[in-house]
């Protein structure tokens, strides 16, 4: 989605250009308690997260005497992923048995804003980009797990696809006074976990038992950037992180 704040030329003028996009994901898989799931080959329970969302503001003013202006995209983002096997369900697969939760997004914030011209032009523009995530894999009490000739896999992964940026640019044409802030926030809190309850059994006969939860980001970019061609320019620029894995 994108927004484009209307051009402006006015003796004194103050124009906001801004766009919100917001999304919720969601993404069960469940094996009920008591339940009896038995194959020849594989088992696999999988639960799978893909997102994308993407805000991109932008807005230009020219300003004869006096501009002041904000323009913003702000991002946000809540996923919640999880597999579960129910208490006392029982799994046996001749091959692999696979119970896996996983979670990526691709999700892109941006500010951009020209200002030019006159006595006094100046603009601040400020990008949000949140993402909060958690996925989860529960092996239930008294839950049995068991494969012979393939392995047993329990695995909980979030952002091994994940693709964040957040960028907010500025450039000042010429005036006799630039002022010109920009900021980028970006909060991100990741999680990932595999919870075994008490009393579960798991056993594979000739091959691997595997339990692995992986927290990660694959691609982060963060950035800032002030372009300026003013006498007596304050251009001032911020990038401010927040990650928790």
């Amino acid at each position: 989605a994108s927004v484009k704040g209307v051009d402006t030329y006015a003796i004194a003028s103050r124009v906001d250009a801004t766009l919100a996009t917001s999304g919720r994901y969601q993404t069960e898989t469940y094996v009920g308690e008591g339940s009896v799931i038995t194959a020849g080959q594989d088992i696999t329970i999988h639960a799978k997260t893909s997102g994308t969302s993407n805000s991109d503001a932008k807005a230009s003013t020219l300003a004869l005497i006096v501009s002041g202006d904000v323009t913003y995209a702000n991002t946000n983002t809540t996923i919640v992923t999880f597999a579960k096997v129910g208490a006392r369900s029982r799994l046996d697969a001749y091959r692999h048995l696979t119970v896996l939760a996983g979670a990526d997004m691709v999700q892109h914030s941006s500010t951009a804003r020209d200002t030019a011209g006159g006595f006094k032009s100046g603009a601040a523009i400020v990008s949000y980009n949140d993402l909060t995530r958690t996925v989860d894999v529960t092996i239930g009490e008294g839950a049995r797990l068991t494969a012979d000739f393939g392995d047993i896999n329990i695995k909980s992964i979030a952002g091994a696809s994940d693709d964040l940026t957040n960028s907010a640019t500025i450039e000042n044409g010429f005036s006799f006074v630039g002022l010109s802030k920009v900021r980028t926030y970006t909060v991100i809190n990741s999680t990932a976990t595999v919870n075994v309850l008490p009393g579960a059994f798991i056993e594979d006969t000739f091959n691997h038992v595997n339990v692995l939860s992986n927290s990660s980001i694959k691609s982060f970019f963060n950035k800032a950037s002030v372009a300026v061609s003013s006498v007596g320019c304050e251009p001032d620029a911020l990038t401010d992180t927040t990650l928790k894995l």
